[in-house]
């Protein structure tokens, strides 16, 4: 069975290639403002970085056409192992013997889900590639303009205004993915964001289908629903996932103290589970064969740990800030900003290592802080 972990286990690998992509497609871009002191005049040098736009596209191209290779072999693999690894075997075997079901799981069935969900995501990654190349020709040239700009107009000499450029290039970083909230306020997210949150995502919906699939076939009423620690307990009803987790539920329809599964957990929606970012799994469950799992969270420690992850998650977004402003700043040519910034670094990692090491009931994710050296 999958837990908490095996998510992070499972979605590294992904996760890791288009970190890396994202901080290759922003050096792309800084790189061509390295040079500047021979430029006799601000409109020749302007003329001449319009000129690498078509150099900046074919290696983005490139870099993304063979990320996209390396990702789909691996995503297969990560699907697969989700799939399988999501199923209870050796109980359900154990219950056909005993007559509680309508026959051994179908391995066809798990198959079938698995290749679906390739096909999704491979269209989902086609548009992120889609995004991500326009992303990084648009970067190039917002900070171009910026420049010229700036420059043009005497506000700043070559140096500050590219030092400026690159400060907001590495803030903005690559977007893959845009929304509209409520208010009217566009949200963007990075390449890493995206591929982060629609990978785990999907691995978690596919393993969700996989048990919803293999309950039906062997004719289970009913369904048991996992738990962690840090759980979202934002919202009513079903936002509220640390309200239902833990728990059994009928599959169909409800009788005292089992509760309607997808009423009560708001099973396919987009903030139930196996919605955006969801890590709750369910699975068949049999009375008198299955195990029910001794509860490991009450509510008040599940509260203590999401606020504590939500301070680490800020954390991690700050390193990874940074990390990408150092790589930008020494591809750009700015020693002095690339040390400065390497300080920082320094010390936001040591300050989340004291912060992980003084709360033992959360963990340092490897993935989230991804580090390469320029």
């Amino acid at each position: 069975m999958l837990n908490d972990r095996d998510f992070d286990e499972l979605t590294y690998p992904i996760i890791e290639l288009y970190s890396k992509l994202e901080r290759e497609l922003l050096i792309e871009v800084a790189q061509r403002f390295a040079d500047y002191g021979e430029i006799k005049g601000v409109l020749e040098w302007y003329l001449k970085k319009l000129d690498e736009l078509g150099g900046l596209d074919r290696n983005a191209v490139k870099l993304i056409a063979e990320t996209a290779k390396l990702s789909d072999k691996q995503v297969l693999k990560m699907l697969e192992e989700a799939g399988y690894r999501s199923i209870d075997f050796r109980t359900y075997d154990r219950a056909a013997r005993l007559g509680l079901t309508s026959g051994a799981v179908n391995k066809t069935v798990i198959a079938n889900v698995v290749a679906n969900s390739h096909k999704a995501l491979r269209d989902t990654f086609r548009l992120i590639h889609t995004k991500a190349l326009e992303s990084a020709k648009q970067s190039y040239m917002d900070s171009l303009n910026q420049v010229y700009l700036e420059v043009s107009t005497g506000l700043y000499d070559y140096e500050s205004a590219i030092k400026r450029a690159i400060g907001r290039l590495s803030d903005k970083g690559i977007t893959a993915a845009t929304y509209r909230r409520k208010d009217g306020t566009l949200v963007r997210y990075s390449l890493e964001g995206t591929v982060r949150r629609d990978v785990l995502t999907a691995v978690n919906q596919l393993a969700n289908e996989t048990n919803d699939k293999v309950a039906e076939d062997l004719g289970a009423d009913y369904v048991y629903v996992t738990e962690h620690l840090g759980a979202r307990n934002k919202g009513t009803g079903h936002q509220n996932h640390e309200s239902w987790q833990g728990q059994l539920y009928k599959r169909i329809g409800s009788e005292p103290n089992y509760p309607n599964f997808q009423q009560t957990t708001g099973y396919g929606l987009i903030d139930g589970l196996a919605g955006v970012n969801c890590r709750h799994l369910h699975y068949a469950f049999f009375p008198g064969v299955s195990e029910i799992p001794k509860r490991l969270v009450d509510d008040a420690e599940n509260t203590r740990v999401y606020e504590l992850m939500q301070k680490q998650r800020m954390m991690e977004r700050s390193i990874r800030h940074l990390q990408k402003k150092q790589a930008l700043q020494s591809a750009s040519g700015d020693i002095e900003g690339s040390k400065k910034t390497a300080f920082k670094l320094k010390l936001a990692r040591s300050q989340l290592n004291f912060f992980v090491k003084a709360n033992p009931s959360i963990r340092r994710l490897a993935n989230r802080e991804i580090i390469y050296t320029v």
